[in-house]
């Protein structure tokens, strides 16, 4: 019994880590692209892409490489269905 218990205790305490990690990956594109969006134009521009990376300068170049291949129409921003598209594919 106290085995079970110890058990539910310990399961409790990670529940929300683990809902949590869920919860982000669990959001659509659409989410994400509004989250990004921070001006409201319905497009993506460089640095609203970018700006969710924190003072990290090789990951700041590998989120730069990657607007630039996700922005297929070479406009300078991620429309959707751009950002959609380039979701879908591996980093």
């Amino acid at each position: 019994m106290k085995k079970i218990l110890a058990l539910a205790l310990i399961a409790g305490m990670f529940m929300p880590l683990l809902s949590g990690a869920q919860e982000k990956k669990g959001k659509s594109p659409e989410e994400q692209f509004k989250a990004l969006d921070t001006d409201k134009d319905s497009k993506l521009s460089k640095e609203e892409f970018i700006a969710r990376v924190k003072d990290d300068a090789e990951k700041k170049g590998k989120a730069e490489q990657r607007f630039s291949r996700m922005d297929t129409n070479n406009d300078s921003f991620l429309s959707l269905e751009e950002f959609k598209a380039g979701s879908m594919k591996k980093k």
